[in-house]
Order: C-alpha cells, then sequence, then structure tokens
C-alpha cells in the first residue's frame, strides 16, 4: 500500500474542537484574569493632579540699557530652584500648615509622607523655538508647569498653590542672592584693589623720590646739561692753563725785577754782603776794606733786625767750587788759575765760618718799596685768587659733570624698575576701572531684582481644583486586563493540547501508524431526552 503524506496544518473544526476540548483549561485563567483585572480597576484609588503654569517672563528694561547679573539658562535656573524649595524642612512646613499629617505621630510617618510627596510633585518645561529673523531658531525655556498629585483634589490643589508660592518668593529671592552677592563681590575685589592701587603709587612716589634726576623723562635734559658742563670744564680748563701761562710770566718778571729801590738800606746791606763774599775770596778779614765792609754790615744789622745772608754766602761759595772743577778740567791742579780758584773756596769757607760766628746771619726782611716789584707782586696775588676761583670752579663742575654722567648711566636701569611699577600700577588701574564698571552694573542689576524689573516668575494659570482624577484609566485597565486573560486563557488551552499525547482523528492515526484508515466511525452524540447510546467518538479501524 503507497503511503499517503500527512498534512500538518490544523482546520478551523480542529481548533473548535480543541477549543471544546480545553475549555476547562482555558475558562480558569480567564475568569482568573478577569476577576483580577476588575479588582485593580475598582480597587486602586482615584489620583487627582492639580496643575498651575508659571511663565517666564524677561525683564522690562532692554538688557542693551541694563544687564542683569543673574545669568544662564532658565531651566537650569528652575531644577535649581527646585532643589532649594523640595527640601525636607520645606515640604514639612507645608504639611504643618495644610494639616496633611498621614495620622501618624511618630517621626517615620511623616518622613514617609514627605517622601512621598516630593515624588508626587512634577515640573515640566514649556519650550518653545525662540530666535532673531534670519538667524536659526533654538529652543528656549518660556515657561513651566508645577502640579502635585494626590488621593485628595482639595490636597492637590492646597499643595500645589504652595508650592506655586514657594516657587515665586524662591526665584525672587535666590534672584537677589546673585545680584547682591555679585555686587558685594566686585565691592570687595574693587576695595582690595584700591589698597593695592595706594601701594602702588606709594611705591611709585618713592621711586621717584629715590631716583629724582635719573627718570627717563629727565634724560633729554641730563643729556643737554651734560654737554654744558663739558663745555663749562673745557673752558674751565682754557682759563685755568691761561692763568697759568700768565703766572710764569709774571714770576719770572718778578724775579727779574729788585723788590727793593737801590737807596734802601736792605739794598745797601746785602750790597756789601755780596762785596764782603767777593772781596774775602781776594782780602783777609784784617784788610782794611773787609774790616770797614763788616763794621758797616753789622750797623746795618743791628738798624734793619736779623736779615739771613748765608744763602748767598752760599751760592758764592759753590760758583767758586764749579770754576775751580772746569779749571782743574781746562788746565790741570798745576796751572795758576786753578791754585787762585783753590785759595777763594778756601777763603770763602773760612770767611762763611767767621761769619757765622761773629755775625748775625739773619736781618728782618724789609718790606718791597720797588713800585714795579709790588705791581707784578699785586699782579700774582689777584691771579693767584682767579686761579683758586677758576679750580675750585673746575673741580665743581667736574662734581657736577660727573653726576650727569652718573644720571645717564643709571637711567635705563630705572626706567627698567620704573617701568614694571607703572606696568604693575596701569593694569591694577586698568583691572580697577573694569571691576568699577562692573560692579556699577551689578548695583543696577540689584535695582533690577528689587524692584522687580529684571527676569520673573508670573502664574498664568493658578492651580484648579481637579474635577476628574488623571489615574489609575479604569476603563485601559478593563481593557487590557480583559485581553490579557483572554490571551491568558488561549495560552493555557494550548499549552495543554501541546502537552497531551493522546492520539485523536485521522492525522493523529497517520502521523502514529504512517498509513491511512480503512474506515472512519463518526461520534454521536447522546440526545437530551435521556437517550442510552453515548456519544461516539471518531475512530480509525
Amino acid at each position: 500500500m503507497q503511503q499517503l503524506p500527512v498534512q500538518d496544518t490544523v482546520s478551523i473544526g480542529e481548533m473548535f474542537a480543541v477549543l471544546k476540548r480545553r475549555k476547562l483549561s482555558m475558562l480558569a485563567p480567564m475568569l482568573l484574569g478577569v476577576i483580577i483585572t476588575v479588582a485593580l480597576a475598582f480597587g486602586l484609588p482615584s489620583i487627582y493632579q492639580s496643575t498651575a503654569t508659571i511663565l517666564i517672563e524677561q525683564q522690562e528694561i532692554p538688557e542693551q540699557m541694563v544687564s542683569s547679573t543673574v545669568t544662564g539658562y532658565a531651566a537650569e535656573r528652575i531644577q535649581v530652584l527646585s532643589q532649594r524649595i523640595l527640601t525636607t524642612e520645606n515640604l514639612r512646613n507645608i504639611v504643618k500648615k495644610l494639616d496633611l499629617h498621614s495620622g501618624k505621630s511618630d517621626g517615620d510617618g511623616d518622613y514617609e509622607m514627605i517622601e512621598t510627596m516630593r515624588r508626587n510633585v512634577v515640573v515640566e518645561m514649556v519650550s518653545a523655538e525662540v530666535g532673531d529673523p534670519g538667524s536659526k531658531a533654538r529652543q528656549a525655556t518660556i515657561a513651566f508647569n508645577i502640579s502635585y498629585e494626590s488621593e485628595s483634589p482639595e490636597a492637590a490643589e492646597k499643595v500645589a498653590r504652595e508650592l506655586v508660592s514657594y516657587y515665586l518668593k524662591g526665584n525672587q529671592q535666590l534672584r537677589a542672592e546673585k545680584a547682591e552677592g555679585t555686587s558685594e563681590f566686585l565691592a570687595d575685589e574693587a576695595s582690595k584693589l584700591s589698597q593695592k592701587i595706594t601701594v602702588l603709587e606709594q611705591e611709585l612716589a618713592q621711586y621717584k623720590e629715590r631716583n629724582v634726576g635719573k627718570l627717563p623723562e629727565m634724560m633729554g635734559l641730563n643729556m643737554s646739561m651734560l654737554e654744558r658742563t663739558q663745555k663749562e670744564v673745557e673752558d674751565a680748563d682754557r682759563q685755568i692753563a691761561s692763568l697759568n701761562d700768565r703766572k710764569v710770566i709774571l714770576e719770572d718778571q718778578l724775579a727779574q725785577t729788585n723788590p727793593f729801590s737801590g737807596e734802601s738800606p736792605t739794598a745797601r746791606l746785602r750790597e756789601l754782603e755780596t762785596n764782603y763774599l767777593r772781596s774775602a775770596a781776594q782780602y783777609s778779614l784784617e784788610h782794611p776794606d773787609m774790616v770797614k765792609m763788616r763794621r758797616e754790615i753789622q750797623l746795618l744789622t743791628k738798624q734793619l733786625g736779623a736779615v739771613d745772608s748765608t744763602d748767598k754766602v752760599t751760592r758764592e761759595l759753590n760758583a767758586a767750587r764749579d770754576e775751580l772743577a772746569k779749571a782743574r778740567r781746562e788746565y790741570g791742579d798745576d796751572h795758576p788759575k786753578v791754585a787762585a780758584l783753590q785759595r777763594t773756596v778756601a777763603t770763602l769757607e773760612d770767611n762763611l765760618v767767621t761769619m757765622a760766628n761773629n755775625i748775625n746771619r739773619t736781618t728782618a726782611i724789609e718790606k718791597p718799596d720797588n713800585p714795579q716789584y709790588l705791581a707784578v707782586q699785586g699782579q700774582l696775588k689777584t691771579l693767584a685768587l682767579t686761579m683758586k676761583s677758576e679750580v675750585d670752579l673746575r673741580e665743581k663742575l667736574r662734581e657736577k659733570l660727573r653726576l650727569y654722567e652718573q644720571r645717564v648711566e643709571q637711567t635705563p636701569q630705572v626706567e627698567q624698575e620704573g617701568l614694571a611699577l607703572r606696568r604693575d600700577y596701569d593694569n591694577a588701574v586698568k583691572k580697577y576701572q573694569e571691576l568699577k564698571g562692573k560692579q556699577m552694573v551689578a548695583e543696577l542689576g540689584q535695582e533690577l531684582e528689587k524692584g522687580s524689573r529684571a527676569e520673573r516668575f508670573s502664574v498664568v494659570e493658578p492651580p484648579r481644583l481637579p474635577v476628574l482624577p488623571i489615574k489609575p484609566n479604569r476603563i485601559g485597565i478593563l481593557l487590557l486586563g480583559i485581553a490579557l486573560s483572554f490571551a491568558g486563557g488561549i495560552g493555557s488551552a494550548a499549552i495543554a493540547e501541546f502537552a497531551d499525547t493522546s492520539v485523536r482523528g485521522v492525522k493523529g492515526m497517520m502521523r502514529v501508524m504512517g498509513a491511512p484508515p480503512l474506515a472512519v466511525v463518526p461520534m454521536f452524540k447522546r440526545s437530551s431526552k435521556r437517550d442510552k447510546y453515548y456519544k461516539p467518538k471518531k475512530s480509525a479501524a
């Protein structure tokens, strides 16, 4: 017999047969799911939500004229504000004010309620596209919604109103604190800079006082004074050189001029001394002429006082010795002239000893009386005073020249130090001016915040008493639960059917036997009128 292929497709009749056969496996989970769904849909408490919309209004005065010191994204500030408002202390104050206690007297109950309240607060941003015409639009937060969820609609409305009040006050307080903090910070920094500028000004003053005449702005004056002083020193040198030349001339003229006239006792005394010394080389001291001259010298000596003649006698003796040495070189020791000069030298030596013993060699010096000598002497004295004055002036000019040279040499160093001080001072002043400008802007911004003319929150939609709950969605829960229950029942029946290993129907026999049955006996139903026959089942022959 040829084996027939077994078809795995399930007909609609077979599907109904499976459902009929597994109706208990399907109905039990289905009924259980429906019961649970109904319990959840009608057993969950109703949650009401009260929502307020707060608009973020821009400042009244254009920002080009007065800018606020509170900057940043609105969404970020709202998040910061939420963290400051939804604190345990603020929420506990709301609970006490609205009498929202859960009935528990211990702190754990309040803590659980506060945590529940924090979870039930919903802050949602409202954004819109903003931007100048022609520029790329961007998303900006223009408002935000504050919602509170509660099982009681009255509690939801009251808590939402309290939260709105907290947000309004908190925003104003936060902006005022930021504006005041910015202004105080800038004021403190400006005060520190002002103190630093005062110190730098003192250092600059000390620097100028310490380097008087060496400052860079005095460089031109110092250079001109240096050149001028150099010329003055050169003029003084030329003047001193001219005076020295004049002095030499006058000294020569004075040396060649007899200080005394021929008729004066002093001149006579010197003449006698000269003749006496010359005669001493020819005559003895007892010669009448020598005795006469000696007596006259003694008389003049007593008349004039002490006049020293030793220098002249010495000069005569030295001159005689020089002539003797010259004669010896020319004529030899035996020449008569050499012998005569030897006697002259010996006589001058003896006479010098005698005069030293018998005559006072010092006589009073009489004031010169030669007018020509006195005139030259006066010129020398005047010249000496002029020269001293010129020398002193030259020393002063040289000292002045050294001073200007030192100033010119030290000016670059002084300039470098001054540039460092000036740079620090200018930077400090510039920063101080910038801070003062920012401080003025901050103070204007602070006034904006105080007058509520800066960016502020305004309630455009106050919280209202909710009429309908927002959750749970009972119809949705019912529909979803019923659908899941039916799906669960069908799934349970399918699992039971696939788990059953009984052989049913022609296809089952063919899968087991590998061949089709010879005949099929249909299944008969028992009638409702107490039929004695039972329902026959299909069986394969």
